[in-house]
C-alpha cells in the first residue's frame, strides 16, 4: 500500500512537471496543481487535506474522495477510476487555461495531463483493445480468384458500428502507380460469364475506386520521409492496407450483438484527434475531427473532411452523415499507420 510520504512526494514532483511543461515558476506551478488539477487552495492545504483522507481511512478513503482520488492512479489497479480521470480531463484542461495563458493546442494540453499522472499511452494517443480482441474476417467477394484479397470486419467503437475494408497488396514501393498496378493485380476474378461475375465485377471496380482515392488522399506518395510510409496490416502472413469507415445504419440490423468493441474518448476540441489503436498486435489509425456548427441547416465540411467525404465515405455501405457526440459533428475515418503518427503523438 502506497505512504502518505510517497504521495506528498508525487505532488511535488507533479509540480515540477507542470513547472517544466508550462513554462512557469514552481510557485506558480504549485498553485495551478492545487487549484486547477485537485479544486484546493494552496498547496500546503492540499498536503493537509491529503493527510486528514489518511487519518481517517488511508487509501480505502482516499479513493472516495473527488479529486484527490487521482493521486492513485498507476498505484492501484482500477480502471474505474482511469474513466472517471477521462471524463474529468476537459475540466482540468479548462481550469489550467483559465490560470496560466497555453501557448501550445489543447491538443497538446490533454497530452500533458496525461504525463502529468503517469499515463504514457493516454498522453499518446495510444488505445490498446482488450486481451480478447479478436476480429472476423470474411471475405467481400465470392468470385475472386483469390477471395482473401478482399477481407471484411466490423467492431465497434464508442458502441458505434466501424466496417474496415482490408485489401491485399503486394508491392516494394509505395507509389501511387505501384499501388495501383498491385491492387488491379490481386483483385482478378474468375474467368466466366455466369451473373455472379458480373454483378461482382461491378462491385470490384467500384472497391478499386473507393481504394484509390481513399489511399491518394490518406496517404503522402510525393514524400521522402519513409516515416510517413503506411504500415502494412498483417492477416494470415499476407500483408494488406485496411480503411474504416462507420457502417451505414441499415447495414446494421443482421450483425451479431456480440461485435468486438473499443473505447475511445473524443474530445470536444477544434484540433484534429489522432488516435492509435492497437488491435490484434498491430496498429490502426482513428482520427476524428469536430466540423463547424450547422448554418441553416448545411453541414460546414473544412478540406480535411471533405476529403474524407469524397474518398473514404464514397463508399456504398458508407454512412455518409457526420457522428454526432453531445450535440456536436465529427467526421471520423480509419486509415493505416504511420510511423509519424506516433513522432508526432508523442512531441
Amino acid at each position: 500500500m502506497i505512504s502518505l510520504a510517497q504521495l506528498n512526494k508525487k505532488l511535488e514532483l507533479q509540480s515540477k512537471f507542470l513547472s517544466y511543461s508550462l513554462n512557469i515558476s514552481e510557485s506558480i506551478s504549485e498553485r495551478v496543481l492545487a487549484q486547477a488539477i485537485y479544486s484546493s487552495d494552496t498547496m500546503s492545504t492540499l498536503h493537509n487535506d491529503l493527510l486528514h483522507e489518511f487519518e481517517i481511512g488511508a487509501q480505502q478513503n482516499l479513493i472516495n474522495h473527488q479529486s484527490l482520488k487521482y493521486l492513485l492512479i498507476c498505484e492501484t489497479e482500477d480502471s474505474l477510476l482511469i474513466k472517471e480521470f477521462h471524463t474529468g480531463l476537459e475540466e482540468m484542461a479548462k481550469n489550467v487555461e483559465s490560470m496560466v495563458d497555453i501557448n501550445f493546442s489543447k491538443l497538446k494540453l490533454f497530452s500533458m495531463l496525461y504525463e502529468l499522472f503517469g499515463l504514457g499511452d493516454e498522453s499518446k494517443y495510444i488505445i490498446s483493445a482488450s486481451a480478447d480482441f479478436s476480429l472476423d474476417w470474411q471475405p467481400c467477394y465470392e468470385t475472386l480468384a483469390d477471395q482473401d484479397s478482399v477481407l471484411g470486419a466490423d467492431f465497434k467503437i464508442n458502441n458505434v458500428v466501424y466496417r474496415i475494408l482490408a485489401t491485399k497488396i503486394s508491392i516494394s514501393e509505395y507509389s501511387l502507380d505501384n499501388f495501383n498496378e498491385s491492387i488491379s493485380s490481386n483483385l482478378k476474378q474468375v474467368s466466366g460469364t455466369s451473373e455472379a461475375v458480373f454483378k461482382e465485377g461491378a462491385l470490384l471496380d467500384d472497391h478499386k475506386d473507393w481504394l484509390s482515392k481513399s489511399t491518394d488522399f490518406f496517404t503522402h506518395f510525393d514524400s521522402y520521409n519513409m516515416d510517413e510510409a503506411p504500415n502494412f496490416y498483417k492477416i494470415n502472413g499476407e500483408r494488406y492496407v485496411v480503411y474504416g469507415f462507420i457502417l451505414s445504419p441499415h447495414l446494421q440490423t443482421d450483425l451479431d450483438a456480440d461485435i468486438p468493441s473499443i473505447d475511445v474518448l473524443i474530445k470536444n476540441i477544434s484540433d484534429k484527434q489522432t488516435f492509435i489503436i492497437n488491435l490484434e498486435q498491430q496498429r490502426l489509425v482513428f482520427e476524428a475531427l469536430k466540423m463547424d456548427d450547422l448554418v441553416a441547416e448545411e453541414i460546414n465540411y473544412c478540406h480535411h473532411s471533405m476529403g474524407v467525404k469524397h474518398s473514404l465515405l464514397t463508399h456504398c455501405n458508407a454512412c455518409k452523415f457526420p457522428l454526432i457526440i453531445n450535440g456536436n459533428l465529427y467526421i471520423t475515418s480509419i486509415r493505416p499507420y504511420c510511423d509519424i503518427d506516433f513522432l508526432v503523438n508523442a512531441l
